[in-house]
């Protein structure tokens, strides 16, 4: 009877197995491309703090699952990318602790929620390596499916733009993420993936074929972005493709020529497109101009597609020798070599030679002074940046806050005394100089640590030490070698924007980031548990519990800043309908959930100024000053207070000429300082008046007093003589 039972429960198990191992990549991946979906149209720029909760309130369960079932099944055993996960808690530990001398502590709340976020999906990333070594298959077909989604919805945007874009103003591509360098970013991905798809010889050929018309489309998407940081990340991750894929190197020339030639000639069109290349174009001109569009993409993925077809029925029947093959190969590395020979052979023979014009173009590149480039095809032609004026600004703020920082998340508010520009700018346009501004040298030499761990360890994960150079690449490893270069892609470019701050970019990236290095040398055993040793199982358990007790503890970090907005915004609402005793509870109770924001007190105040209370109002606009003293809005609530509500201009005026020295640009800061000065001047000139008028009241009344002194003089002598005359008659 146990024997039975016994054989059941195995029969129950290996079904179980076989349906996962038949349907668990397909169910997996769908489920990861709708979360990566989710996290594009949700999260778009990532410049909407509570939609990012939201977000990381996903992505953190999650992760623990993951984590948690890779400890508890895989045990703790030797923890591939162990070093590179130790730096990136390190940083984010520096990122936690920087909120005790941080000058914007409610910033440093909202960076160390996003931080620690990104340190548990890239742990999940390394947790999937370790739990399921063919989980690489669901992850780059989730990838796939995500960037073909978007790339197509962004190009829909030109090409439907009554339905997707009506009220859009720019021509540059940037649905959905509200942010053309993220779409970029996002098509020179699909480059990537999509080559490696349309030479992987293993799947459906009509599967093999779709990914040239895809790779297509994100060749016009990436330039219809006018991105240029994107067009350069997309040349090195081809570069990379050629130089380390050596099986792919031959089937990925017929790809990407073909792709060229055939999309060449389409965004030629396009560019000669005022309605599609232009910016403030009236709907009617675009609407017009996306049909053209539409009916012109279709042709193209028709010729790319039939093409597709037509060479991969040339290399079953028609293939090359192994001697040709190996030749062309050998040709294609050397063509890539030679690509920056002939761009410097190309700048030598410019009109300014080599040597000025690379001085033109790095002057132009450093240049605060530079114009803008114009938002048009043009702007592939010119090196002008205002990123020179946030790397400086950055280097401003860490020459003030040198070993330490100013505490993560703060530039954002502290360029603002530093900027030479009033343009509105969150991010400094570059990790490190990020990194030095808020976490000072420590902060910028962790991350550098952490991205040398990873290509150490992303290196030996390809390369294993026992064999340098492998022969044979499997699947797997061309899948990893793509991975690795997405990252490395995603890297470069996080040098040069802020692209690490969309959670649509950054979630799929740091999966896919710590599974190369979690995944370890490709001919290592699959790690094992020891089931036999209970000491080994409590270790599991009590790891397991640990990892989930710090996720908990991170989503609790991650909801209470929402919760207290939430709050802000219901006491606000309170006050406004007049029910003020409500709206200043509401306020209290949403400082006691975050006591590091200011908006609290902001409502607090209005709700105390709305029942009458003025001086109750003037006391929570003081708070805010002491907790961020550095923030110019705190100065210029208080300043204005003062100005409006209790009419104490001399203060008011103190008080927003610290604003303004905050941020000497504010329009908004200083006119409400020219009011100031202007009505403490009035003030001035009403008690300058008040003294002259009372003066003159006064020289009237001594006037009046002379007058009648003398009268009363005159009256007394005209009085003696009367009596000196009646005497001597």
């Amino acid at each position: 009877m146990a024997a039975s039972s016994s054989a059941s429960g195995e029969n129950r198990f290996t079904r179980a197995t076989s349906a996962w191992n038949r349907y668990g990549p397909y169910l997996f991946a769908v489920f990861l491309t709708a979360f990566f979906l989710w996290t594009v149209f949700l999260g778009k720029g990532g410049l909407f703090k509570g939609d990012n909760a939201t977000i990381w309130l996903a992505a953190l369960p999650l992760s623990a699952i993951a984590i948690a079932a890779s400890t508890l099944m895989r045990g703790t055993s030797r923890l591939y990318g162990g070093i590179t996960l130790g730096l990136l808690a390190l940083y984010t530990i520096l990122v936690a602790v920087s909120i005790t001398w941080s000058l914007i502590p409610s910033a440093t709340w909202l960076e160390f929620n996003r931080t620690v976020s990104y340190l548990a999906i890239f742990a999940s990333g390394i947790a999937l390596a370790r739990l399921w070594r063919k989980s690489w298959i669901p992850i780059i077909a989730a990838v796939a499916l995500t960037v073909s989604v978007v790339v197509i919805y962004s190009l829909l945007t030109k090409i439907a733009p009554a339905w997707l874009a009506s009220d859009e103003t720019y021509a540059r591509l940037r649905a959905p993420f509200n942010y053309w360098n993220a779409i970029g970013l996002t098509a020179a991905f699909g480059l990537i993936i999509f080559l490696w798809l349309g030479t992987e010889k293993r799947i459906h050929h009509l599967l093999r074929a779709t990914a040239l018309p895809l790779m297509g489309l994100c060749l016009v998407a990436l330039l219809l972005s006018y991105s240029r940081g994107s067009l350069l990340v997309a040349g090195v991750g081809i570069a990379l493709w050629f130089i380390l894929v050596a099986p792919r190197r031959l089937s990925s020339i017929p790809v990407l020529g073909v792709v060229a030639i055939i999309t060449v000639p389409v965004i030629a069109w396009i560019f000669s497109k005022g309605a599609l290349t232009d910016d403030n174009v009236e709907l009617a001109l675009r609407r017009d101009a996306g049909i053209e569009l539409g009916v012109v993409l279709l042709a193209m993925i028709a010729a790319i597609f039939g093409v597709a077809l037509l060479l991969q029925w040339l290399d079953s029947n028609r293939p090359l020798s192994a001697r040709a093959r190996a030749g062309l190969g050998k040709s294609s590395l050397a063509i890539v070599a030679m690509i920056p020979v002939v761009v410097v052979i190309a700048l030598a023979a410019s009109e300014k030679g080599l040597t000025g014009t690379v001085e033109s173009g790095w002057n132009s590149l450093t240049s605060e002074q530079a114009a803008a480039p114009s938002n048009s095809p043009s702007r592939f032609s010119s090196t002008a940046s205002f990123r020179s004026r946030y790397w400086r600004e950055a280097v401003d703020i860490w020459g003030d806050h040198y070993y330490k920082g100013s505490g993560a998340g703060t530039f954002e508010v502290l360029r603002k005394r530093y900027r030479k520009s009033p343009a509105f700018v969150v991010h400094a346009h570059g990790q490190i100089p990020q990194a030095m501004a808020d976490l000072g040298l420590a902060g910028a030499l962790l991350i550098v640590f952490s991205g040398i761990a990873w290509l150490i360890a992303a290196y030996r994960t390809l390369y294993p030490r026992a064999s340098a150079r492998p022969q044979k690449w499997g699947p797997e490893r061309q899948a990893t070698a793509a991975f690795a270069i997405l990252a490395i892609m995603f890297g470069v470019h996080a040098a040069i924007d802020w692209t690490w701050y969309v959670p649509g970019v950054v979630v799929p990236i740091l999966l896919i980031a710590g599974w190369v290095v979690g995944r370890g040398p490709l001919d290592a055993p699959e790690p094992t548990a020891n089931h036999s040793d209970r000491l080994d199982l409590i270790a599991r358990i009590g790891t397991a519990v640990m990892v989930v007790a710090i996720i908990g503890a991170s989503m609790w970090s991650v909801a209470q800043p929402k919760r207290a907005a939430s709050k802000v915004e219901s006491s606000l609402e309170f006050s406004d309908e007049g029910r003020f005793h409500e709206g200043a509870e509401k306020a209290r109770s949403a400082h006691r959930i975050d006591p590091t924001s200011i908006e609290p007190f902001f409502a607090l105040s209005v709700a105390e100024r709305g029942s009458g209370n003025l001086l109750g109002g003037l006391g929570p606009l003081k708070q805010a000053v002491r907790l961020q003293p550095a923030n110019p809005v705190t100065w210029e609530r208080l300043g204005s207070y003062y100005l409006f509500d209790i009419g104490r201009t001399k203060l008011a005026l103190s008080v927003l000429q610290r604003a303004v020295f905050l941020d000497p640009l504010d329009e908004s800061i200083t006119q409400l300082f020219v009011k100031a000065e202007q009505a403490l001047n009035a003030k001035r000139e009403a008690k300058r008046r008040e003294r002259e008028r009372a003066k003159r009241q006064r020289r009237k009344r001594l006037k009046k007093q002379r007058e009648a002194r003398a009268a009363l003089e005159s009256s007394s002598q005209l009085t003696a003589e009367q009596f000196q005359d009646t005497a001597q008659q």
